[in-house]
């Protein structure tokens, strides 16, 4: 820690309390350091850089203040997950008191907005619309599955078939996926969590997903907790068969494209999910996209570096109904 340098997040409001720092709306007793560490942390400094310049300070204390602000993500040693990185984005949104901050919890709601999104027009066109010639258009059989048949398996035929849209394909010095991805970095890495008995063949685990070679690598016998799903999701995880964790690998791109890197990730990652969920629906396979996980609460299972970020996960199994 005394060798990386610490940012500001850029999570949070700021002020001056009665008696500390208010950041975020929770008051810090830590005014002392202030408005020194503020300037220090803008431009990011190291740990020992900020004990050296309060000299007058106990460097005990001001390493206990840093460390705290650390825990609560105020300052960042490290690229930031999705949910902190876009979360401050609200703040701009100026229609953000229409809608309660709970919103997730009150399903008339979420339809009333999924209605009017799907039924938006652009207020920026003028004149008279230009229809378009219709063709017959095959019905999508493709569908999110939330309920799995948990007494039934996946061979591993439809498993190996799954991730074969995933394989990469060297021919030389060629080296070609099933998708595109932003400079053919390919930065996204694969982690499957299998349950056990319910996948033919594959104990269950964690297990890293290698593309070069189409394989699993074990990683952890470990179970993830179903405390790490909020909601609904909790029921889809408990039936699936196996789910799919998607981390960004910020060497892989950050290099080349700075912090576009990391958008263009994202971007990646869609088109995974988009050819899993087609592949999946193929090979006789449910699926299921889950945006919200508490992934603090599974991050010790994966043995991940600080250099990889969580995205997103996916479940799969037998469809129920089948």
């Amino acid at each position: 820690m005394t060798e990386k340098k610490l940012f500001w997040s850029g999570n949070f409001n700021w002020r001056y309390g009665d008696k500390g720092i208010v950041i975020g709306g929770k008051e810090y007793g830590i005014r002392e350091l202030f408005p020194e560490l503020y300037f220090l942390a803008s431009e990011g400094c190291t740990l020992e850089k900020i004990k050296a310049s309060f000299p007058d300070i106990d460097a005990e204390k001001t390493e206990k203040a840093v460390r705290f602000l650390l825990d609560m993500w105020v300052l960042a040693d490290r690229v930031q997950s999705p949910d902190k990185l876009f979360e401050r984005q609200y703040s701009f949104y100026p229609r953000r008191g229409e809608y309660p901050d709970d919103i997730l919890l009150h399903s008339e709601l979420i339809e009333e907005l999924r209605k009017k999104a799907l039924d938006r027009q652009s207020a920026s066109g003028s004149g008279e619309l230009i229809r378009l010639e219709s063709s017959v258009r095959v019905k999508p059989e493709r569908r999110s599955i939330r309920n799995f048949a948990a007494d039934k398996q996946v061979t591993v035929k439809q498993f190996s078939k799954l991730l074969d849209t995933m394989r990469q394909e060297r021919s030389g010095d060629e080296i070609t996926y099933a998708y595109p991805s932003a400079g053919g970095l390919y930065p996204i890495d694969i982690y499957i969590y299998v349950k056990s008995g319910r996948v033919e063949g594959i104990e269950g685990g964690i297990y890293e997903y290698l593309p070069a070679e189409h394989s699993l690598r074990p990683v952890s016998g470990e179970q993830i907790p179903a405390g790490a799903h909020y909601y609904n999701n909790k029921a889809i995880f408990s039936s699936s068969a196996f789910s799919m964790y998607f981390f960004y690998d910020t060497d892989a791109s950050m290099p080349k494209y700075h912090g576009l890197g990391y958008y263009y990730a994202v971007i990646d990652s869609g088109i995974m999910l988009g050819k899993l969920s087609d592949s999946a629906h193929q090979t006789g396979l449910g699926s299921c996209i889950i945006g919200v996980l508490n992934y603090s609460k599974a991050e010790k299972y994966f043995g991940c570096g600080e250099n990889k970020i969580y995205l997103h996960c996916m479940e799969f199994g037998i469809p129920s109904e089948q």
